[in-house]
């Protein structure tokens, strides 16, 4: 025997509305007032709307300590650019002032925490009120809010919009710039004064321009004295070697030269050669008559006697020359040069020790410059770097004020597109619809109240259900009349016998 197969069709779905429809034409009826209802009494509210276009039409000046330098404003607005700007239209620096007007941030610390928590209420209300969000694929950011009144909705919207833009330029740039700018400028220009004030004192008490030129110049004047020195010294070594080449040769020259040549015999020393001999002789005759031949003295004169007698034989056998001798102009030529050369070589020398006294002062000096130039340097550099400190902050005070104009004209890259609106139309509620949705919600709260119901349900109600529980074929049904309780309870589970043909639950309904 095959067994029948459960399945759920439209006329499961009428018979169960047939069989529901207390139900449904109950919920539906309550629920649909019920909405209507809450329609009626809920409070009228009314909504102002504007837009913010953001734009790159104005590059941003980065102020910071180094040099101003141009900015290229971008050619398109990134999505992370128009987020930043909703994060600043949410912050609570744009929001408190508005929501709260009498609150004074600067003395929160001061407030009781029951002022607190009120200022936090009214923020949180507004925020709740508030709705922004960018336009689909545009540099638009809609902005709308809600309120009791059409005027009191643009009204605020309109001081929001105004706190919003004020702390768009707060953040885009700093309040205050071009005082600040314009004080530091001062400052320095007064300090570049007294620094270059003390840099003329020093150079007027040391006599010099910039130590970098007087170093360059006495190098120049130490380079040609070495050069000059090293010139002296070539020279020097010339004049030595000349001079001992002169010397040797003034050596090997006679000094005087013979020009006459005359022979005459020695007259004059014959003779008195002669007397000499006759005056011994004489002497040593009157000698022995007094002593004896071998005595002493007569040995003596016998002596000078031999020695006289051979001198006037020398003096016979010789004959006097009579020479004349005048300078030799070799040597007398030899010795002006030398004289000449020692006179050039004394002055070289003393030209040499000049030099050498004179790179020796040049020296000197530049160590004394080169002393100067630590603090010419650390004066000068001050002076120069005060220079340029004015000077930037010149620039920036000027771009400060440009930017300030541009400030105060409302030049910002932040555009109102469309101004607050002004609607009599309430936002909430909204009758159509709160009834389209309070019927919809009517029908499905009455559909699950059915579903649940049947789920939960313990009765058959069909033939085809006893078919499928019983899995039996129904052989009759019974028109229904009363009540007919089953006097035997029966299990759940229906015993499957052949000779069943009507199963009667209890409290069922046949």
């Amino acid at each position: 025997m095959t067994e029948p197969k459960s399945s759920f069709s439209l006329r499961d779905v009428i018979e169960i509305a047939f069989r529901r429809k207390k139900m449904i034409f109950t919920i539906i009826p309550l629920v649909t007032m019920f909405a209507i209802v809450i329609t009626a009494l809920t409070h009228r509210v009314f909504q102002s709307e504007m837009k913010f276009l953001v734009q790159n039409s104005r590059g941003n000046v980065i102020i910071s300590a180094e040099k101003t330098a141009a900015t290229t404003a971008a050619n398109d607005v990134t999505e992370q650019q128009i987020n930043s700007e909703l994060e600043i239209l949410y912050s609570r620096d744009v929001l408190e002032p508005v929501a709260d007007p009498a609150w004074d941030p600067r003395y929160a610390s001061t407030r009781s925490p029951e002022e607190v928590r009120q200022h936090e209420k009214l923020v949180s209300d507004f925020q709740r009120h508030l709705s922004a969000e960018p336009t689909r694929k545009s540099n638009v950011i809609n902005v709308s809010l809600t309120a009791d009144s059409p005027a009191m909705a643009q009204a605020t919207l309109q001081r929001l919009s105004t706190a919003y833009l004020a702390e768009h330029r707060k953040l885009q740039r700093p309040p205050g710039a071009s005082d600040f700018f314009s004080n530091e400028a001062d400052r320095y220009r007064k300090a570049w004064d007294e620094a270059t004030q003390k840099l003329v004192e020093f150079q007027q008490q040391h006599q010099l321009v910039t130590t970098a030129d007087q170093q360059t110049s006495l190098e120049k004047d130490i380079a040609t004295a070495q050069t000059n020195l090293r010139d002296t010294d070539v020279s020097l070594h010339e004049l030595e070697a000349r001079m001992k080449a002169d010397s040797r040769k003034l050596s090997q020259t006679p000094q005087r030269q013979v020009t006459t040549r005359k022979t005459v015999p020695n007259q004059q020393s014959i003779q008195q050669l002669s007397s000499l001999v006759v005056e011994l002789e004489n002497k040593r005759t009157a000698l022995l008559t007094q002593f004896r031949s071998d005595d002493r003295l007569v040995k003596e004169i016998d002596q000078q006697l031999m020695q006289t007698r051979e001198a006037l034989n020398n003096a016979i056998g010789s004959s006097a020359e009579e020479l004349t001798s005048d300078v030799d102009p070799t040597w007398q030529q030899l010795r002006t040069v030398y004289v000449q050369d020692e006179i050039k070589h004394a002055a070289t020398v003393q030209q040499k020790n000049a030099l050498i006294q004179q790179i020796a002062s040049l020296n000197k000096k530049m160590g004394e410059v080169q002393g100067l130039t630590v603090p010419f340097n650390l004066l000068q550099s001050r002076a120069e770097n005060l220079k340029e400190n004015y000077t930037l902050y010149m620039q920036k005070r000027d771009q400060a004020q440009i930017e300030d104009a541009m400030d105060e004209r409302k030049l910002l890259n932040v555009a109102i597109a469309e101004s607050p609106t002004l609607s009599y139309m309430p936002v909430k509620p909204k009758p159509l619809t709160n009834l389209a949705l309070g019927l919809a919600s009517a029908v499905f709260i009455a559909l699950a109240c059915v579903y649940f119901a049947e789920m939960t349900r313990t009765t058959i109600s069909t033939p085809r259900e006893l078919e499928s529980l019983s899995r039996h074929p129904v052989l009759a049904t019974l028109p229904v009349a009363s009540r007919i309780y089953e006097a035997t309870l029966m299990p759940p589970t229906l015993p499957r016998t052949p000779n069943t043909s009507l199963l009667i639950h209890r409290k069922e309904r046949l």
